[in-house]
């Protein structure tokens, strides 16, 4: 055997050998420990992945000149094949009913599902206040969100993970882990790793015409192993490409969100109005012209009065949902900004769906975090005040989006982001 290839078995044996030494979880421990424990198995099962389907690919494409197939038998008992395992991936399946769900590209972490009760099936169970005068569901929820650990920060794979994946989950749950990556932000990264994360994916956020070119360049490949191997290939990325241009689209979005509702708390009830009024008849037009079509001109007007009057209140959950997230971009007369962190997260967005708004105990959670989070400091000691950890929470943020927007390749996006940052300056 060639030195070389012996010393990569060599390799592979201390690799081995390091993972079998991973001590397990076996006592109760902090969320930054229990976080940190998850996130290097996460990695260590991707790159397990990630070689095993390499190596499959290389059998695949050697076996007319003696390649043998690798197949991958599992703990499952299934035998797996290349690129049938989600590597990586929260592989519990968790249910979720339509209308209360956050929009398809709002994203969780996957241990969310096993750290946290569903608040929002609890809310009409026990909404008794606590000790301190407040309501308990959302005073748990904001419990399970606290940091143990100030200084611990989420790795950039949990980032990839919320643009690339798309979970449907309760409203409770996507807020909950949304504030806590809001909260503690991501460990640095640099341009060329996120580079090499999004390679794939950038390649299928092409236009059209690219994209049926190279799917004809597969159709050209000589061997039926080539064509699969890379039609897989580009199934996968396509699918991750499409999500990384709806996350460019997302940030795009918030700052139109964020334009709207500041421009629109400054109008007066009158503004409010008119606007509501002309609104109502041009989203209306279709429910308006059924109305008149189907009833007597008697009824039109106590009809269309109802139809005005639940147009009114889905409009005003949207801008109560538009409101947080200008709270937790910058909180007027309060040291609470978040800045850019917003951008980095599709949790906060709120689409032009009339339905769509936040859980019932949102608002108090905010209220809650705002009150407590100076005392929370206090008690963790890294930092002097809390002006502080913003500020660097802040500055660490806007750097992240970035790198995210120029490996993605839509630094447009990124100049237009800063120029809102200057505009409407969170600090």
């Amino acid at each position: 055997m060639l030195d070389c290839n012996l010393e990569l078995l060599r390799q592979l044996q201390r690799a081995l050998i390091n993972v079998g030494n991973i001590t397990p979880l076996d006592k109760p421990s902090s969320a930054a420990e229990c976080n940190e424990f998850n996130e290097v198995l996460h990695q260590t099962s991707r790159y397990i992945g990630q070689m095993h389907a390499h190596v499959s690919m290389l059998a695949e494409i050697s076996r007319p000149y003696g390649g043998q197939q690798h197949r991958w038998n599992t703990a499952d008992g299934i035998t797996h094949n290349l690129l049938d395992i989600d590597y990586g991936s929260d592989s519990n399946n968790e249910d979720f009913s339509e209308d209360r769900t956050p929009s398809e590209s709002s994203s969780v972490r996957g241990d969310d599902d096993t750290t946290r009760r569903d608040e929002e099936e609890e809310e009409d169970q026990d909404q008794d206040p606590d000790d301190r005068g407040r309501d308990k569901v959302a005073s748990k929820r904001l419990s399970n969100i606290w940091p143990e650990e100030w200084h611990y920060k989420f790795y950039v794979p949990t980032l990839i993970e919320t643009i690339v994946s798309a979970k449907k989950v309760s409203y409770a749950k996507a807020e909950d882990a949304g504030l806590e990556r809001l909260l503690l932000g991501y460990h640095e990264t640099t341009l060329e790793a996120l580079t090499t994360d999004f390679r794939g994916m950038t390649m299928c956020t092409v236009n059209w015409r690219e994209l049926v070119e190279k799917s004809r360049r597969i159709d050209e490949e000589e061997t039926p192993n080539d064509r699969l191997y890379l039609r897989e290939q580009f199934l996968t990325f396509n699918s991750q490409g499409a999500m990384l241009k709806s996350y460019a689209s997302y940030v795009i979005r918030a700052i139109h969100m964020l334009k709207f509702q500041l421009e629109w708390n400054g109008l007066d009830q009158q503004a409010k109005t008119a606007y509501l009024d002309t609104s109502f008849e041009y989203l209306q037009e279709a429910s308006i012209a059924k109305v008149r079509a189907n009833n007597p001109p008697s009824k039109h007007a106590s009809l269309l009065a109802s139809l005005r009057k639940a147009f009114t209140k889905k409009y005003q959950r949207r801008t109560t949902a538009r409101n947080y997230v200008v709270k937790l971009y910058r909180r007027s007369a309060s040291p609470f900004k978040f800045g850019a962190g917003v951008f980095l997260d599709t949790v906060w967005d709120t689409p032009s769906d009339l339905s769509l708004g936040r859980s019932k105990q949102f608002g108090l959670i905010l209220d809650y975090l705002y009150e407590d989070m100076q005392e929370k400091l206090e008690t963790d000691g890294r930092y002097d005040t809390l002006e502080e950890y913003l500020q660097e929470l802040r500055q660490r943020s806007r750097v992240l989006l970035r790198q995210v927007l120029d490996a993605a390749n839509v630094s447009e996006v990124w100049f237009w982001v800063r120029d809102f940052l200057e505009e409407y300056p969170p600090d």
